[in-house]
């Protein structure tokens, strides 16, 4: 079977085919240290400090990992719309758990 017709497994989504071990060590320990610090500086309910560590978590070693030769490359070999999907799939979140964390005071009480 050619390299073109084998799926691409989920972990080159994010970090590209070949990435380097510091640059993982560096990106989890950067989410790490910055969901660690979101959580420990916000007084919200304990399923808000999950939606905001994943949060913090993401943008930290999301951040590291598109600095990568890795990541770059993988997404530069993939169509503009392709990229552009990913990305608004991606940063759709966002916004939903923006609005969770501000109003968690009423959607905690609902719970």
């Amino acid at each position: 079977m050619s390299s073109a017709n084998q799926a691409t497994p989920f972990w080159a989504w994010l970090v590209g085919r070949h990435p380097k071990k510091r640059t993982l060590a560096i990106a989890g320990v950067g989410g790490l240290l910055l969901g660690i610090v979101a959580v420990a500086t916000n007084d919200v309910v304990w399923w808000a400090k999950v939606i905001l560590f994943a949060l913090a978590f993401d943008l930290a070693a999301g951040f590291v990992s598109n600095l990568s030769h890795s990541t770059r490359s993988f997404w530069s070999s993939r169509s503009f719309f392709l990229r552009a999907t990913y990305v608004f799939a991606h940063l759709s979140v966002y916004p939903l758990a923006i609005w969770i964390l501000v109003s968690s005071s009423v959607l905690g009480g609902l719970l």
